[in-house]
């Protein structure tokens, strides 16, 4: 299309002491309308091809869960992406709090992992205030219990698996920009 756009000609290709003006005027509005339709055919195939109002903005999400998925985003395997943030994100907010452990020494996970790194006397609970600290404890246990294990246990199919992959990156997303905002200095990051 860039081709065909630069060789439209706006003038005629031959013309002679007697060529109206109006020829003139002819040829130029002819190559506008050429020109026109090239830039409309190309903005069609842009959005056909998904990459103008559909392509992901990868700075919207923390860098290293990004990092993590963008392949599985590009090859729009949506199932993976949702599977692979709940994983990532348990992943890291465990290392990054010192892989918290239960009462008989076990390694936490999911909903037991979130309630006790985000409890209202641990170290690292979110928010400033007793009604974020609840909230954002709640939001970690949510994300264990409704999304984490029905993606990493189920394999879903679903009319709106993107959307549903974008959600679920976007709550994993959100909660490990709450840790590093709020405790960047002090997270154990390899």
């Amino acid at each position: 299309m860039l081709t065909d756009f630069e060789n439209i000609k706006y003038s005629l290709m031959a013309f002679s002491t007697g060529t109206s003006d109006s020829s003139f005027e002819r040829a130029f509005l002819g190559g506008l309308r050429k020109a026109g339709g090239v830039i409309e055919a190309a903005i069609f195939e842009l959005r056909e091809a998904g990459t103008s109002d559909d392509a992901a903005d990868e700075t919207a999400f923390d860098p290293d869960l990004w990092s993590h998925v963008q392949a599985h985003v590009h090859n729009e395997d949506w199932q993976t992406v949702a599977s692979q943030t709940a994983i990532f994100v348990e992943d890291c907010v465990r290392k990054w709090c010192g892989n918290p452990r239960g009462n008989n020494g076990q390694t936490l996970v999911g909903k037991g992992l979130f309630a006790a790194v985000f409890a209202t006397d641990a170290q690292f609970r979110l928010g400033k205030e007793p009604g974020e600290w609840e909230g954002w404890r709640g939001l970690g246990m949510g994300f264990a219990q409704a999304l984490s294990n029905v993606d990493r246990h189920n394999i879903q199919k679903r009319d709106d698996a993107k959307r549903y992959a974008f959600g679920v990156l976007g709550v994993g997303s959100l909660i490990l920009t709450q840790l590093r905002y709020q405790y960047s200095d002090d997270l154990h990051k390899e």
